[in-house]
């Protein structure tokens, strides 16, 4: 698991460690969250014992309850913590060591990278693109996963428990998230047109800040500025896209979560009348199936940052892939002649010289014509 995390989101090693434990003090906290529905539970069971005509196997009294209450909320309170320690504080200095390695790379590539990449561009990643990053492995990643452990999990209970009713509630999961992946490319191709818009929009103000002697002297202000507020607009008008592609996925896939409290009221009518449940049954898995609901409508609503995640973590494999210039960091030479053997060079597939070797003696004038 490690190794996959460093491989998809280029992270060091202790940076993917963090993210599994990250993940696995979320999964923790995910589960804690099921324990209203339970006291609820244990409420309810000795409440109606006398409907189901047996002897509450529960007797606790309001102190009982009290006492109950103020410990899971200790709990809950202590893992959130907990969490929130892994989580943001590992997520923040794994940022922060990505900055740093990203500069450290940067200082060993050879000019021939910077030539083809624009400056605002390489500051777009290291900031922009940084922030992003950082946004989304807060609150993002680590719930995706830890939700879906987490919802396996108790899935797993309620089915043991119930299987029909266990079925009526957990159908609609699939189906959302099936619907939401199938709007996966749309939502890709939103994504990127707008990063796109967006690189050029930051390339453009960056020139225009580099240029900004010969505009003036030009009287061009209210021209450019005109121009750049127009790369503005579109980059704007496509991120409005991208947010109403993904608003539609998210907001239709969590209006079809809401159909599993219906089957469930509707499968557990039936299965009551039957005989085949008593009420207590009933009310605990409408209690359970809105609860169980919630942390799925979360991950649907991160799953739409996701979509940017493969555009960031491109930009920062680029980088950190990039063949670095090695060498020596001591020379001592024992003359200052300057040797050049069987050298190339040219311009695209244009070649100006091939296979060129000569020796520039020291003290010697040696004049390169051509």
């Amino acid at each position: 698991m490690i190794k996959h995390f460093m491989k998809k989101y280029a992270m060091s090693e202790t940076g993917a460690n963090n993210l599994k434990k990250a993940i696995f003090s979320r999964t923790i906290l995910n589960l804690t969250k099921m324990f209203p529905p339970i006291i609820a539970f244990m409420f309810i069971f000795q409440s109606l014992s006398d409907i189901d005509n047996a002897g509450a196997s529960i007797a606790l009294t309001p102190r009982h309850y009290v006492l109950i209450i103020l410990a899971m909320l200790f709990v809950m309170f202590f893992i959130a913590r907990w969490d929130y320690a892994r989580l943001y504080t590992n997520v923040y200095s794994e940022s922060a060591n990505v900055r740093i390695d990203i500069a450290n790379r940067l200082k060993k590539l050879p000019l021939s990278y910077f030539g083809k990449r624009n400056t605002s561009d390489l500051a777009a990643t290291m900031m922009s693109d940084m922030s992003l990053y950082e946004e989304i492995f807060s609150h993002a990643v680590p719930q995706i996963y830890a939700t879906a452990i987490s919802t396996t999990i108790i899935s797993i209970l309620i089915l043991n428990y119930n299987l029909k009713l266990g079925l009526a509630a957990l159908w609609v999961i699939p189906v959302s998230l099936l619907i939401f992946f199938l709007s996966k490319n749309k939502r890709k191709k939103s994504n990127e047109k707008w990063i796109e818009k967006n690189r050029e929009v930051l390339d453009d103000f960056q020139e225009k800040i580099e240029q900004i002697q010969e505009i003036k002297s030009y009287n061009l202000e209210e021209k450019v500025q005109k121009q750049f507020f127009e790369k503005l607009q579109k980059s704007t008008k496509m991120k409005g896209n991208v947010e109403i592609v993904t608003g539609v996925a998210v907001a239709f896939s969590g209006m079809l979560l809401k159909m599993g409290v219906v089957t469930v009221a509707v499968t557990g009518v039936q299965m009551l009348f039957a005989g085949e449940i008593n009420i207590l049954v009933y009310i605990v898995f409408l209690i359970m199936t809105a609860s169980i609901y919630l942390p799925i409508e979360g991950i649907i609503a991160f799953m739409g940052m996701i979509d940017m995640l493969d555009s960031v973590v491109g930009r920062i494999k680029e980088i950190k892939t990039m063949p670095i210039q090695e060498g020596k960091t001591e020379f001592c030479p024992r003359n200052y002649d300057i040797e050049f053997q069987n050298v190339s060079f040219g311009y695209e597939d244009y070649s100006v010289i091939k296979d060129v070797s000569f020796k520039a003696k020291q003290g010697e004038v040696t004049a390169l014509i051509g």
